[in-house]
């Protein structure tokens, strides 16, 4: 059994057959997910020394899991099997899960990750040891589709055993390295932050870790219990197809967002951003998203880091070699821009609002706006930064830009591809945000979802 890690501490598995109480639900969330589901669930009831249920939630799945699963729940009463409605995702089951729980802890598991004898009952024993703690976790063993190994993630060389709230947010800062099926969690703990948020499909659990490391404390057991696979179907290496590039920043905006963030990281609160997006920046490089026409351009995240830590170095060695990647013209900076914004006073306010914060930043010099005849720039969108570095003209777009240049453009807009088409890159504005929407209970997106359903 192969443990990689400095065992600095090591919880007593005694201590669990000495405390009443001490149960464990375990949740598997699937869909199509039958090639590794027999090895995901019997490792769970092969687990030593815990009183434990294993639930598992099917979420539309096509191939054979549903099957499979309740032939494990045939033989072995431990196991239920639930099979979800449309539009569940992971997170949804894990709420539905934890809310109708009655064990003492709690257990997110995947259907393609393996995990030791011993995992459960030495992170409950870590959890009784440390009272206050909210979560147990450990680093894992990244696994390929044969369970071959591949890498020990993360080091966690530097962090303490245990670590009171809050100071295990600087074990999650800028990005969040705990892996999903390392955790196991107080049921009560879980609760009191309001469960998961499933309308992150990608980045929930960080969001998660963050809100329970700001209230609770934290455990860290410092070798491997759990083997974490990566294979083309699994949602973390679908996460690597752009979105998570969008979904990672919205994730630290909405905890920054809580009361309980500590000051004295809120104060680097754009050097975290910028540390994100740098991170999430190469990895849409090796998926090959270079340009807007592709999705989120990897060298669209470097321009927005370059707005949030204008001095540094780095970030700008960065930009221009992805803006070169993509086969585009490095623009001079600070840049002058060009935006063809809706023709609204909204519109214009807001595309030149985002010019007055890459021209504060020191990212943009002078900015061409783009706008039919008659139509006006909103006199308060005027600010001082801005007097005398806005031009309008009624020309065409392709018109203004030219090599040297970008284009400023929101979200989507078709100006950015036409853009590109000329060697010219872009910089972007109002991003799709996964939290502008309220969580819909029907979709057991809150722990108090509906009553009605039935597995």
């Amino acid at each position: 059994m192969i443990r990689l890690g400095r065992p600095t501490y090591r919880p007593d598995p005694a201590v669990v057959a000495r405390t009443p109480g001490s149960d464990v639900l375990v949740a598997l969330s699937v869909k199509d997910g039958e090639r590794f589901l027999a090895e995901a669930m019997e490792c769970v009831l092969a687990q030593k020394g815990v009183d434990l249920r294993l639930e598992v939630y099917d979420n539309g799945s096509t191939d054979r899991s549903v099957e499979l699963a309740r032939g494990y729940a045939a033989r072995d009463p431990r196991v239920g099997v639930i099979v979800n409605p449309p539009g569940f995702n992971y997170f949804c089951s894990m709420n539905r899960a934890i809310a109708g729980s009655t064990a003492e802890f709690f257990c997110p598991w995947a259907c393609d990750d393996v995990m030791d004898p011993d995992n459960l009952v030495q992170k409950l024993a870590a959890l009784i040891e440390h009272p206050d703690a909210g979560f147990a976790w450990s680093p894992t063993l990244i696994v390929d589709d044969h369970g071959r190994v591949a890498d020990f993630f993360p080091d966690v060389t530097p962090v303490e055993p245990y670590m009171a709230a809050p100071d295990f947010m600087d074990v999650l800062l800028p990005v969040g390295e705990v892996v999903m099926s390392s955790v196991v969690m107080r049921t009560s703990a879980i609760r009191q932050i309001g469960g998961f948020d499933p309308r992150t499909t990608l980045v929930g659990d960080w969001l998660t870790w963050m809100r329970m490391a700001m209230r609770f404390g934290v455990v860290t057991i410092p070798y491997a219990l759990v083997r974490y696979r990566q294979h083309e179907e699994c949602g973390s290496y679908r996460a690597k197809d752009g979105r998570m590039a969008m979904e990672g920043p919205a994730v630290l905006r909405e905890a920054l967002s809580d009361p309980l963030f500590p000051a004295s990281l809120r104060a680097k609160a754009d050097l975290f951003m910028a540390q994100l997006l740098v991170n999430e920046m190469w990895g849409l490089t090796h998926r090959e998203i270079l340009r807007f026409s592709d999705g989120y351009a990897a060298y669209g995240l470097a321009a927005q880091a370059l707005g949030l830590v204008p001095q540094d170095a780095n970030v700008h060695r960065a930009y221009r070699r992805l803006v070169e990647a993509a086969e585009l013209t490095v623009p001079d900076l600070p840049a002058r821009l060009a935006g063809r914004p809706e023709p609204t006073p909204e519109g214009i306010a807001r595309l030149v609002y985002e010019f007055a914060r890459l021209r504060a930043a020191g990212v943009a010099e002078r900015l061409t706006l783009v706008l039919p005849e008659g139509a006006e720039v909103p006199r308060a969108a005027l600010t001082p930064i801005v007097a005398g570095a806005v031009d309008v003209s009624s020309a065409e777009l392709r018109e203004i830009l030219r090599p040297g240049m970008a284009c400023l453009a929101p979200w989507d807009a078709p100006d950015l591809a036409e853009a590109e088409g000329m060697g010219v890159p872009g910089f972007v504005y109002d991003l799709p945000d996964c939290f502008d929407r309220p969580r819909d209970r029907e979709r057991w997106e809150t722990l108090d979802g509906p009553s009605t359903l039935s597995g």
